[in-house]
């Protein structure tokens, strides 16, 4: 972890994913793609009824 944190290393997806849900937060936030902690994303036709 360490390495990481000191950019001499760069996790793989498959890490990245396991710590997000590690700490309930995204990827996206992880990586400083976005500000926002706990952000839900809806795309268009998620909420359609069946």
């Amino acid at each position: 972890m360490s390495r990481h944190e000191n950019n001499l290393r760069e996790p793989k997806a498959e890490i990245v994913t396991k710590i997000s849900r590690a700490l309930g937060c995204s990827t996206d936030y992880l990586l400083g793609s976005i500000d926002v902690k706990n952000q839900i994303v809806l795309q268009k036709g998620s909420l359609e009824k069946k």
